[in-house]
């Protein structure tokens, strides 16, 4: 028989932490704010792309520290607030927020942006390649 284990503390893909935790803190704190703090910042998010993720930001009433838990990137930006980008826990991507109320972030890989670019580009050349090769053809053919 074999028996499915559990992780209950486990860290989501992206949370708030306070500021504190760029000190010399390396390891993860499984009491940290966001699993049983009543003060922590309430956030949900959605993942668009695996170069795309909407963060919703609930009521933040201080600056605080939003952690996407992927190997750090400096392509890694974020739109809808002014924001630092730092390096957390040794290896994820954080971002220190200075905004408070209620809002919506958007997390963006931006050599994405590069890369759909270049694949427009190389979309585009290639249909004018194409179409250059049919009008030869069609000329060849009936001239």
């Amino acid at each position: 028989i074999y028996a499915i284990y559990e992780v209950n503390k486990t860290l989501p893909l992206v949370y708030t932490e306070p500021i504190n935790l760029l000190g010399n803190e390396k390891t993860f704190n499984p009491n940290s704010t966001w699993v049983d703090n009543a003060n922590f910042i309430k956030t949900e998010y959605k993942i668009m792309s695996p170069y795309e993720i909407i963060v919703n930001v609930y009521n933040a009433t201080k600056p605080y520290l939003l952690v996407y838990a992927e190997t750090y990137d400096p392509g890694w930006s974020i739109i809808g607030a002014n924001s630092t980008h730092v390096e957390v826990l040794g290896y994820a991507n954080g971002w220190i927020i200075n905004k408070t109320g209620s809002y919506t972030l958007i997390l963006f890989y931006t050599p994405q942006l590069k890369y759909q670019l270049y694949m427009l580009i190389s979309g585009i050349s290639t249909m004018l390649f194409l179409i250059a090769l049919i009008i030869l053809f069609l000329k060849e053919k009936f001239l």
